[in-house]
């Protein structure tokens, strides 16, 4: 059984390289563009690792953290960005 990643990304070209290249590795992918769509997923599913973008068109990425603190399945969650500042 693979590890599942869930893809937290407005860009859309970054989700779809970032899912190629982890589902060439062999890991179960689910994208998700905002961070409704990530706490939808994250309540109703489970994700091994999350990589979450800092800025999301619905707000501010590391208030997800926060959020999956209070979950049964505490994922870890790597940020990153884009953004130099």
């Amino acid at each position: 059984m693979s590890a599942t990643i869930l893809v937290v990304d407005d860009e859309e070209n970054a989700r779809h390289y970032i899912d190629s290249f982890l589902t060439a590795q062999g890991y179960e992918v689910i994208s998700a563009a905002t961070l409704s769509e990530a706490r939808q997923f994250l309540n109703s599913e489970s994700a091994d690792i999350v990589l979450l973008d800092v800025k999301l068109p619905d707000g501010w990425g590391p208030s997800l953290l926060e959020e999956t603190a209070q979950l049964p399945a505490k994922p870890p969650i790597i940020l990153m960005t884009a953004y130099g500042d």
